[in-house]
């Protein structure tokens, strides 16, 4: 027998202070680094789903944490997110090892996931199912979606509360629905060198009959596979689209620079996107000397 239930809400709109919500479970093994799992509470909905599936998992997820044994911290952290990641960011560049975003964790059927490229691998063989301790979660998801390789969608854009983290301070994100003490983490940056390499020949393509060089776009990214490889400022190459707060872009400065020289159509606006290729291609030279342990 099923039930539906309709609840009316009434209530008045004011302009209240919100306090942030902050806890912290220590960890052993890495006590200085830490995971940070954050929502936000304010809703632009009814709310149920958004975001407060996502604050029951994360207040139930705290609860069964605490005593047990950690390698780096967990941060618990609710409310407004962005104020909080700029009055701590140089705290969070230094320890701050990735960002989980709970905004809404149950909403009907299925498994949904979304990450940076570098973490996409990594979640795939993150968790485990609670109702199949034989099977990890990944497994279930490929059942539930008919397909052998269920897609983790690409985390992008500026509408949600891993966006501080992700773009103005570089922290690995995911975001999903329903131990690390090596120079490097575990992140398989290989993807993520790969889908930069896409994106340089869709560049060229818009580009094509203008005076933009990209070789060293080119240089600098094959450097970054290389290291990548042997590895196996994120804010200049992924970042949010000016024009549409959801969406994502690979090299923004340069997609920005280059709708401007599109509109206008001027040599000062084209050398303006020659200016983005080199300053992107200085980034990705930086993460590549990362990489390879020759930058500290």
């Amino acid at each position: 027998m099923r039930f539906s239930v309709y609840l009316i809400q009434e209530g008045n709109r004011t302009i209240t202070r919100i306090e942030n919500v902050i806890g912290m479970i220590e960890g052993e093994v890495e006590p200085d680094g830490f995971v940070i799992l954050g929502n936000h509470r304010d809703a632009w909905n009814f709310g149920a789903v958004d975001p407060n599936s996502g604050t029951v998992t994360l207040f139930e997820e705290s609860y069964r944490r605490k005593g047990g044994n950690l390698g780096e911290a967990l941060s618990y952290v609710t409310g407004t997110l962005r104020k909080w990641v700029e009055e701590n960011r140089e705290m969070l560049a230094s320890r701050a090892v990735a960002y989980l975003n709970v905004g809404y964790a149950v909403s009907g059927p299925g498994f949904y996931a979304f990450a940076i490229r570098s973490l996409m691998n990594y979640l795939k063989m993150l968790i485990k199912d609670p109702d199949n301790s034989s099977q990890s979660l990944y497994d279930s998801w490929v059942e539930l979606s008919n397909s052998s390789q269920p897609e983790i969608g690409r985390l992008g854009g500026k509408g949600s509360d891993y966006a501080s983290f992700v773009q103005h301070v570089g922290i690995p994100a995911l975001d999903m629905k329903f131990g690390l003490d090596e120079e490097f983490l575990p992140f398989n940056y290989l993807p993520y060198a790969q889908e930069l390499e896409k994106s340089i020949e869709e560049l060229e393509n818009e580009t094509s009959g203008k005076a933009i060089n990209l070789t060293s776009l080119y240089e600098s990214t094959e450097k970054l596979m290389e290291a990548a490889i042997k590895a196996n400022d994120q804010r200049k190459i992924y970042g949010p689209s000016e024009h549409d707060n959801y969406g994502s872009k690979y090299f923004p400065g340069m997609q920005d620079a280059l709708e401007n020289a599109k509109s206008l159509d001027t040599a000062e606006s084209w050398r303006a996107v020659q200016h983005e290729v080199w300053r992107v291609s200085r980034a990705i030279t930086m993460a590549s000397l990362v990489l390879n342990g020759e930058l500290t």
